[in-house]
């Protein structure tokens, strides 16, 4: 998750009014829980015995600042789009997938993403050489990956965007995966986040920050011995 915003412990009236128009009660979604580059992440436990899930709003739904308003817009997410993006995911990677569902007010205007929270443990090369099992289930989401882009023309992104750790990746090469973890409950890989972009050929905007992102991920893998092409 990108890091970049400030935190923000208690929610919003912005945010307690997106919640009410897609028909969560915002007595039950507590702390921050991060923040990626479309998304705002809080807990949320559904009602007094649910279980603990965590909600996404989008970023310029919900938030007033210079690049929520600015990048987040753009590269935000519609209601179709979310949906779409979603039916892929479960589609191409269905092992790995996490229980998730969209809400929406009646006109689909403003949504957001539920999802179960999972329990997870950082996955790094080390444990990848450790523990077999997980990198050859890191080898399945690579090759699913692949296949993903040859027949939708998008990827799915592992790495993630985290100002500190993308920087320590670039200064000093030290890989990361934030959107593919270790369930400690299922004891198996899942992939925690649905984010999909466009190959750079197939974006309409922003060609230069897609190919960058690709690149970066497939110098990523490689540190996790895999070959993403």
């Amino acid at each position: 998750m990108w890091q970049y915003f400030p935190l923000m412990a208690s929610l919003s009236s912005v945010e307690r009014r997106h919640l009410e128009s897609v028909q969560i009660d915002p007595a039950y979604v507590t702390g921050y829980a991060g923040a990626g580059a479309q998304s705002v992440v809080r807990w949320y436990q559904e009602g007094a015995e649910g279980a603990r899930r965590v909600v996404k709003m989008p970023l310029y739904q919900v938030w007033r600042d210079m690049y929520s308003q600015t990048m987040g817009r753009l590269l935000g997410q519609s209601y179709d789009s979310a949906s779409y993006e979603l039916d892929l995911c479960q589609r191409h990677f269905e092992p790995y997938t996490v229980p998730t569902e969209i809400r929406h007010d009646g006109d689909k205007n403003k949504f957001c993403i539920v999802q179960d929270a999972v329990e997870m443990q950082r996955l790094t090369p080390e444990i990848c050489s450790a523990q077999p099992k997980y990198g050859d289930q890191l080898a399945d989401i690579v090759q699913r990956n692949s296949r993903l882009m040859s027949k939708e023309g998008v990827w799915f992104d592992a790495q993630g965007w985290h100002a500190g750790r993308y920087a320590e990746f670039l200064l000093r090469g030290k890989p990361y995966l934030d959107n593919i973890v270790i369930d400690t409950k299922t004891d198996d890989l899942k992939l925690y986040d649905y984010g999909l972009f466009p190959l750079p050929q197939n974006a309409r905007y922003f060609r230069w920050y897609y190919g960058m992102l690709l690149s970066s991920q497939q110098k990523n893998m490689r540190k996790y011995g895999h070959e993403f092409v």
